[in-house]
C-alpha cells in the first residue's frame, strides 16, 4: 500500500543513511587520530587502562632522565677518587724514600705538601650542577646528609610507589668544613646501672681508693663478671679475691695492662672473678708491703622491687630542639616484666629495667615516628655501663635528652632509678663529645699515630702518639730532619690505610653508578613496553579502517540511491490526481 502521508521506505533509507554516517564520521577519526580508541565514550575499560598506562610510562621517563644526571655525578666523584688514590700512591712513595737517612727530607715534605694541596683542590673541583660530594661543609642548613636516588616505579593494590635508595654522605666526604663534634648525651642519674661498676664506684670513694684504683673488666649487667684492682703505687704489686662473705686475700695474676699507651698504666694490677655479687660478700686484696684490706659490699649488688605496686614511669624527649614532637612515655612495673616473661620481680636487676626501657622505644619509634627522621642519624637506646644513656648523632642543643618523671598508673608508686620520685622533674643534658665519633672526611680527620714504641713481652706498647690527617688544616702531618724511622713508617701505614679508605669507596661508588645505570635502562625498557601495552589497545588497524572507510563510502552511496528511490513512488503517485 502506498501513503502519501507516510514513506515508510524512505524513512528506512533515511534511518539507514544516519547510521552509515555515524559509521562513517568514526571511522574517519579512526583513521585522522591513528586510535582505535581515542576517549572514555569509544571504551571505558580500555581507555582507563591506556591512560594509567601512560601516566606510568611518563613516570618511568622522569626516572630513566633523573637516574643518568644521578650517574653524572657518581661518575665526577669516581673520577677525582681515581685522581686522589694516584697522589696518595705517591705520598706513600716519598715517605717510603724519606726512611733512608740519606734523602733531603725538607725537600719531601715540600713535595707531600704540594700532593696534599692537589688533593684538596681536586676534591673541591669535583662538582656537577651544584653537587659536590667529596668536600663539604656539614654544618650549613641547607646540607643534606643523604643522597636519595628514585630507582624504580611500581603500582600496586596501594597505587604507584616508588622505590628509593640513599648515600650516606657523611661516608663519602673526603674533606668535611663543619668544625662542630657530635655530642652523646648521657643521663645516668643518681644509679649506675651495672653492679660491678657501681662497687668499683665505691671502693674508689672509699679510704682504700688510696691504694688501689678499681674499674670494671668485664660484666653480665647481674652481678657477675670481672672487677679490676689496679695499685697505685708503680712500685708495689698487689693480689686479690672475692668471696662470698669470707674475707681472706688470694693470690692473682699481675702485671702491666695490656696495650696501654700511658706508663701510669703500667702499674700492677689483679682481676678478680666476680657472680652474684649481693650484700654482705667481701672483697678482699693485699699491696705489697702493706696488710690485707677488705671491703664488704653493701647494697651494690640490690636489685629492684616489682613484685608489688612499684612503677617506673618517664616521658623520654629526644633532640627536643630539633624534632619536638617526639616523645617515648616508657612504662615498667610488675605486670609489664611478667608479660615479658621476667621471673624473680621482687630482684630485678637495673640493667633488666634498662632493656626494658630500650624494648619500649624500640617498639614505639616503628609505630609513630618512623619516617619523621632518618634511622642512621638519631641512634636512641639505651647503652651498657653508666647509667640510662642515649647517644644522638647531633650537635649542640640538637643533641639534647631530657628524661621527665611522669605521674604512676593507677594505683602504683613510682620508684627510683636516677631521676627521683617526683611528678614533672625533669633532667636535660647535651652531652660530651664522644672522641670515637671526631671524625670529619677521611681526609680530614685526625688520627692519633705512634711516633714511638716498645715491645714488652710480646706486646707492643706506645710510648708517645701524634695526631694528623693526611690532608686537613692544621694537622702536623710531615716529616723532618728530625723524623724518627718509626715515626716515618706509622705515616705510611697511616697514608696506606686512607688509601684503602680511598680505594673502598670508589668501589662502592663504581657499584652505585652500575645500579643506576641498569636502573635507568631498566626503567627505559619498562617504557617501551608499557608504550607497546597501549598500542595494543588502543591503537587503530589502518588497513582495516581504510577498507571499512571505502565499503561506508559505497554503501553511503547505495543509500542515497534507495532514499531517492523511496522518494519517487509518492511523487508517481501523484500523477493520478492531475486534471
Amino acid at each position: 500500500m502506498t501513503s502519501v502521508i507516510t514513506n515508510r521506505a524512505a524513512s528506512v533509507a533515511l534511518q539507514n543513511l544516519r547510521a552509515l554516517d555515524r559509521d562513517l564520521d568514526a571511522t574517519s577519526r579512526r583513521i585522522a587520530s591513528g586510535r582505535r580508541v581515542d576517549s572514555a565514550a569509544d571504551g571505558a575499560a580500555y581507555w582507563s587502562i591506556a591512560t594509567t598506562l601512560r601516566a606510568d610510562r611518563s613516570t618511568g621517563a622522569v626516572l630513566a632522565s633523573t637516574l643518568t644526571l644521578d650517574a653524572s655525578v657518581v661518575d665526577v666523584a669516581a673520577g677525582s677518587l681515581t685522581t686522589v688514590l694516584a697522589d696518595l700512591g705517591r705520598m706513600r712513595d716519598l715517605l717510603t724514600t724519606a726512611v733512608s737517612d740519606s734523602v733531603d727530607r725538607d725537600e719531601i715534605q715540600r713535595q707531600i705538601a704540594a700532593i696534599q694541596g692537589k688533593i684538596r683542590t681536586n676534591a673541591e673541583s669535583a662538582s656537577i650542577s651544584g653537587t659536590n660530594w667529596l668536600s663539604v661543609d656539614s654544618a650549613r642548613s641547607d646540607w643534606g646528609r643523604y643522597a636519595q636516588f628514585a630507582l624504580a616505579a611500581s603500582r600496586g593494590a596501594e597505587g604507584l610507589s616508588v622505590s628509593v635508595d640513599r648515600l650516606d654522605l657523611a661516608s663519602v666526604a673526603l674533606f668535611d668544613a663543619n668544625a662542630v663534634t657530635p655530642h652523646t648525651p648521657v643521663l645516668d642519674g643518681t644509679v649506675t646501672i651495672d653492679p660491678i661498676t657501681r662497687l668499683a664506684s665505691t671502693i674508689n670513694a672509699s679510704s682504700l681508693g688510696a691504694q688501689v684504683r678499681a674499674y670494671n673488666v668485664r660484666s653480665d649487667m647481674a652481678g657477675a663478671g670481672t672487677l679490676r684492682l689496679e695499685v697505685r703505687d708503680p712500685a708495689r704489686t698487689i693480689t686479690g679475691s672475692y668471696q662470698d662473705g669470707v674475707a681472706a686475700p688470694a693470690g692473682g695474676t699481675t702485671g702491666p695492662i695490656p696495650g696501654s699507651i700511658d706508663s701510669y698504666l703500667w702499674n700492677s694490677f689483679v682481676d678478680v672473678p666476680v657472680a652474684n655479687l649481693s650484700a654482705g660478700d667481701v672483697v678482699s686484696f693485699q699491696v705489697s708491703g702493706g696488710t690485707p684490706a677488705n671491703f664488704t659490699v653493701t647494697s651494690q649488688g640490690d636489685g629492684l622491687d616489682f613484685s608489688g605496686s612499684n612503677e617506673v614511669h618517664l616521658e623520654i624527649r629526644p633532640f627536643a630542639a630539633k624534632y619536638p614532637g617526639v616523645v617515648y612515655d616508657v612504662v615498667v612495673n610488675g605486670a609489664v616484666l611478667a608479660s615479658r616473661g621476667v621471673t624473680g620481680l621482687a630482684n630485678v636487676t637495673h640493667w633488666t629495667v634498662v632493656q626494658e626501657i630500650a624494648r619500649q622505644i624500640d617498639q614505639q619509634y616503628a609505630s609513630l615516628y618512623d619516617g619523621l627522621y632518618p634511622r642512621d642519624e638519631v641512634h636512641v637506646r639505651a647503652l651498657n655501663g653508666g647509667g640510662l644513656t642515649f647517644a644522638v648523632d647531633a650537635s649542640g642543643v640538637d643533641s639534647s635528652v631530657t628524661v621527665t618523671v611522669a605521674p604512676p598508673t593507677g594505683a602504683n608508686s613510682l620508684v627510683d632509678i636516677g631521676y627521683g620520685t617526683t611528678p614533672g622533674a625533669a633532667r636535660t643534658d647535651l652531652g660530651f663529645q664522644e672522641p670515637a665519633r671526631l671524625r670529619k672526611g677521611l681526609l680530614d680527620s685526625p688520627e692519633a699515630i705512634a711516633t714511638d714504641w716498645v715491645e714488652v713481652g710480646g706486646v707492643t706498647l706506645t710510648r708517645s702518639t701524634r695526631s694528623v690527617s693526611v690532608a686537613g688544616a692544621g694537622t702536623a702531618f710531615g716529616i723532618t730532619a728530625g723524623s724518627t724511622g718509626k715515626e716515618i713508617q706509622s705515616l705510611i701505614r697511616f697514608v696506606d690505610r686512607a688509601s684503602q679508605s680511598v680505594t673502598a669507596l670508589a668501589a662502592r661508588l663504581g657499584g652505585l653508578r652500575t645500579h643506576l645505570v641498569a636502573s635507568a635502562d631498566r626503567a627505559q625498557a619498562q617504557g617501551r613496553i608499557q608504550e607497546s601495552a597501549v598500542g595494543a589497545l588502543v591503537d587503530a588497524d589502518m588497513e582495516a579502517e581504510a577498507t571499512r572507510l571505502r565499503a561506508l563510502q559505497a554503501q553511503r552511496q547505495l543509500g542515497l540511491q534507495a532514499l531517492t528511490i523511496s522518494n519517487a513512488a509518492p511523487s508517481a503517485l501523484l500523477l493520478l490526481f492531475r486534471p
